[in-house]
């Protein structure tokens, strides 16, 4: 088993010629091995994707490894998976690089396991319903970074009307000095559900951006 699956290959293009004498009519194709560590596509895909720290507050792994994978499909369409893992494990953080290195990981299946079973779902429902409870779920946020909030904060949180209700009246009391002047199905939270929760969020901020 590789001992260092961190250690990311940064050699120079290797360009295999005939070691013939090149004549008008015997020069041999250069065969190049692609390597992406040697643009700037990895620079790219990092000011694209934030690094994945597993805090809470921030992306969850599967939204993360989502981002993240859409990002190698467009700008490498024919990754190798070796490859592929590299680049994965040069957009953590580095204490969960130390971490996997500790563990021996070079697999990507292994990889991948090993990140779900250490980032589950859990640890971002647990977040946001304890920022629901103590109501500060939305606190620092403008309307627009609220709406996102409100949006991901559902998501999480399994996406049942109950929670789409809570999410909705808590913003609503986040906001309510910026909605005196609003109707008062603004107000009406009953009918939140994960259908009409968009709607609801669009009504909010349009009444938010008028005051």
């Amino acid at each position: 088993m590789d001992t260092n699956p961190l250690n990311i290959q940064t050699d120079s293009l290797d360009l295999e010629t005939s070691s013939a004498a090149l004549g008008p009519m015997s020069i041999k194709p250069t065969t190049v091995q692609y390597n992406p560590m040697n643009s700037n596509i990895i620079d790219e895909i990092q000011y694209l994707a934030p690094i994945f720290d597993g805090k809470p507050d921030g992306p969850s792994w599967g939204h993360w490894m989502n981002t993240v994978e859409n990002l190698i499909s467009d700008l490498l369409p024919h990754c190798p998976r070796p490859t592929h893992f590299q680049i994965l494990t040069t957009l953590l953080h580095p204490d969960i690089k130390k971490a996997l290195f500790g563990s021996q990981i070079s697999d990507y299946e292994i990889f991948e396991k090993y990140m779900r079973s250490h980032y589950p779902k859990k640890l971002w429902a647990r977040h946001f319903a304890t920022a629901l409870h103590n109501s500060i779920l939305f606190k620092g946020l403008d309307i627009h970074g609220a709406k996102a909030h409100a949006k991901e904060a559902v998501v999480h949180l399994g996406e049942i009307d109950m929670w789409c209700t809570e999410v909705i009246t808590a913003l609503l009391a986040e906001l309510s000095n910026h909605l005196t002047l609003a109707p008062n199905y603004i107000w009406d939270t009953d009918m939140v559900n994960i259908t009409t929760l968009g709607t609801c969020l669009e009504d909010i901020e349009k009444e938010v951006l008028v005051w």
